[in-house]
């Protein structure tokens, strides 16, 4: 079991020990602000950590209790309250197993932007699919907006063009809450919908039509995060001046330039 490694319970007990020296710091020691924000947001990440491992070391401590105590209990007129100790231990063990696989989990990195906001945009495909493909963009959208719904997330509706019959040409939504690019970073990507005609048409009508849709879902820069640092495009030293940035396929490129400021940009189409 990789909860027996030495090195991940070491791990865990130093972690346990930055968590108490900085809960003491924080309640006992004279901190300047822009020291105690950073401690707070490093408090802040090792507290769920610190408090799984606190559960997992009093579970495993009451299973070493009960286990000395079914060994204490030999005589018949025990067997009884041996059976319910039994019984408990089995329940903790149950409640171990779960505590491990949620620490485990808890320590999996974290990505920058996964507590960020996110834009979802939904686009119905222009050539393919038809109605079908319409119904199904609406479909998709008003499944991502019950998801919101089901996580308590804010979601707010900037974009709406419906199509006929029912469908769906393009809707935009901000969605916000907790970690919602977490959840929702890998949604993006171009979906495919395939509809079955009805038995008894002709063969050409029987054939299967095909259509596609694609979602887009970007993180929304937080206060301390610039729209272009978040993309890729960071600040130049303070010496030098933007010349000119344009934007292709690729990562943008930046020209340095001491002469005075601006910034261009532009699109270049790749076709």
């Amino acid at each position: 079991m990789l909860w027996k490694h030495k090195g991940l319970q070491k791990y865990m007990e130093d972690l346990s020990k930055e968590y108490q020296t900085l809960d003491h710091r924080l309640q006992h020691i004279s901190v300047s602000e822009g020291d105690r924000r950073s401690l707070n947001q490093r408090h802040a990440e090792l507290a769920p950590l610190a408090v799984i491992y606190k559960e997992i070391q009093e579970a495993e401590q009451a299973i070493e209790e009960l286990e000395s105590m079914c060994k204490s209990l030999n005589k018949q007129d025990e067997k009884q309250l041996q059976e319910l100790a039994l019984e408990e231990r089995q329940t903790i063990l149950q409640k171990i197993n779960m505590l491990y696989s949620e620490l485990l989990q808890s320590l999996v990195p974290k990505e920058k932007y996964d507590k960020n906001d996110v834009i979802l945009e939904v686009t119905s495909g222009r050539t393919t699919g038809g109605d079908i493909c319409q119904q199904f963009t609406r479909e998709i959208f008003d499944m991502y907006q019950n998801y919101s719904s089901y996580k308590h997330w804010k979601f707010e509706l900037l974009n709406y063009t419906p199509a006929d019959y029912g469908g769906l040409h393009h809707a935009a939504a901000r969605i916000s809450g907790d970690n919602v690019y977490k959840h929702l970073k890998y949604e993006g990507g171009i979906h495919r919908v395939q509809r079955i005609p009805e038995v008894g048409l002709s063969s050409r009508m029987q054939r299967i039509h095909t259509g596609t849709m694609s979602v887009i879902v970007l993180p929304q820069p937080d206060e301390s995060t610039s729209a272009l640092q978040m993309y890729g495009v960071h600040y130049p030293p303070t010496k030098y001046f933007f010349s000119s940035l344009w934007t292709a396929c690729g990562r943008p490129t930046i020209q340095l330039s001491s002469d005075p400021i601006y910034l261009e940009m532009a699109s270049d189409p790749t076709g």
